[in-house]
């Protein structure tokens, strides 16, 4: 094998008639000498021995994403269904507050019952005790 200058090696290679003449009017159509077709043509196979485990790791990787995209979707779901118990908390409070606050003082007893239900209001404050001096004061 003879080294040409273009850092590549002379092949002699043995060619049926009806392989030489696919190869050379392949070549023709896309424009490339028979020699250039068939080293393109050498590479794309070799390179596609690499197929199986490239397509494995794609593979691999678009399980991981779907997983990922799954857990996503799942926590989003979490997120709606606890922002939407949160304000229904908060809506719960901010009423047995306006009642306490109107002088009803069964809502610190809705608020302690519902406490022990909903171990999420422990984090609500109580609310302050009504002071009838500060109302006479007014």
């Amino acid at each position: 094998m003879a080294k040409t200058g273009r850092e590549s090696v002379q092949q002699m290679l043995r060619l049926t008639d009806d392989l030489r003449e696919s190869l050379r009017a392949a070549s023709e159509e896309n424009g490339r000498s028979l020699n250039a077709e068939i080293v393109q043509r050498l590479e794309n196979s070799l390179a596609g021995d690499n197929y199986a485990e490239r397509v494995r790791t794609l593979e691999i990787e678009n399980m991981h994403l779907r997983k990922l995209y799954a857990a996503e979707a799942r926590n989003r779901r979490i997120g709606d269904k606890l922002t939407h118990h949160a304000q229904a908390l908060l809506h719960i409070y901010s009423d047995m507050i306006r009642r306490y606050h109107e002088g009803d003082e069964t809502a610190i007893i809705d608020f302690a019952e519902y406490a022990k239900l909903n171990p999420e209001m422990a984090n609500f404050p109580m609310p302050e005790p009504l002071n009838d001096e500060t109302d006479d004061e007014d």
